[in-house]
């Protein structure tokens, strides 16, 4: 009995702590989650931000490692692209639309499902 509690528990745990996928028309996006590619690789700026302390930030993580992530027709790099995880029920479009407008952020928008 003490088992099949403890399964129940934990598997309604980790179903909750799951990011919920929304969907908008034809647009499905996972919830509380921004991608974000910055200028140049130092994050710390925007982490700092009012607006960023606000949506309560919980992680904020390059997406790919530093090894090969060189585009070798242009100049641009993949090691900038970083996935920020947040607390708050904002909607990640409303969020993407705020960090946009920092100073070293190339774009922001929110983890699409395809």
């Amino acid at each position: 009995m003490k088992k099949l509690f403890l399964f129940n528990f934990l598997f309604a745990l980790i179903v909750i702590a799951q990011p919920k996928v929304i969907n908008r028309g034809n647009t499905y996006y996972l919830s509380n989650t921004v991608m974000v590619k910055i200028v140049n690789d130092n994050p710390e700026n925007i982490l700092q931000s009012r607006a960023i302390q606000q949506i309560h930030p919980e992680k904020f993580e390059k997406v790919f490692s530093n090894s090969s992530t060189a585009l070798y027709k242009s100049s641009s790099s993949l090691g900038n692209i970083y996935k920020l995880n947040y607390l708050t029920n904002e909607d990640p479009f409303d969020v993407a639309k705020k960090i946009k407008k920092f100073p070293g952020v190339v774009w922001a928008e929110p983890k699409f499902v395809r």
